[in-house]
């Protein structure tokens, strides 16, 4: 028979201590949590101080010429004052009509005019409106009020692609 139905004064075993920090970790659970520790450590030595040293001044940059100029004004792109004058004349419902290449400097307009949409203007009939029925982005251009169309040069290799802000 049991010790335990001999004496029934006698007290029950605790069970093990699960109160945080007491549990017992398995071994396997140290060794991979070293082995983590080993492999940010060998990752972080990897790293060449100078790519970090350039990307904070990369940073630097972007705040202190904002978004605009730092991604259009540079040795091969050439457009900031165009988007810029998109963004300060052109309605934020309004579509920006384009012409010229499709390739470089026109695939970073759209997220630096939105919420403007960017529409190729061979799309375009004679009319004010879109089939969106959105207003066609319009400004003070060569001293009258126009349509605004923003031109953008061929890439060339080696040299700069431009847009520019032209009349319809």
């Amino acid at each position: 028979m049991s010790e335990r139905l001999l004496h029934p004064e006698m007290p029950t075993p605790a069970a093990p201590s699960t109160a945080p920090g007491t549990e017992v970790r398995p071994a396997w659970r140290r060794l991979a949590a070293a082995l983590v520790v080993v492999h940010f450590a060998i990752a972080a030595a990897r790293v060449p101080a100078d790519v970090i040293g350039k990307r904070c001044e990369r940073v630097a940059d972007f705040r202190a010429r904002g978004p605009i100029r730092f991604h259009l004004d540079n040795e091969f792109m050439a457009g900031a004052d165009a988007v810029e004058w998109l963004v300060r004349h052109a309605s934020p419902d309004s579509v920006v009509l384009h012409r010229g290449a499709t390739s470089g400097a026109i695939e970073l307009v759209p997220p630096l005019i939105w919420p403007r949409l960017l529409y190729d203007e061979s799309w375009v009939s004679g009319d004010e409106r879109i089939p969106l029925r959105r207003p066609l982005a319009r400004g003070p251009i060569d001293g009258r009020d126009a349509i605004a169309v923003l031109e953008c040069d061929p890439e060339r290799r080696g040299g700069t692609q431009a847009l520019r802000i032209v009349g319809r």
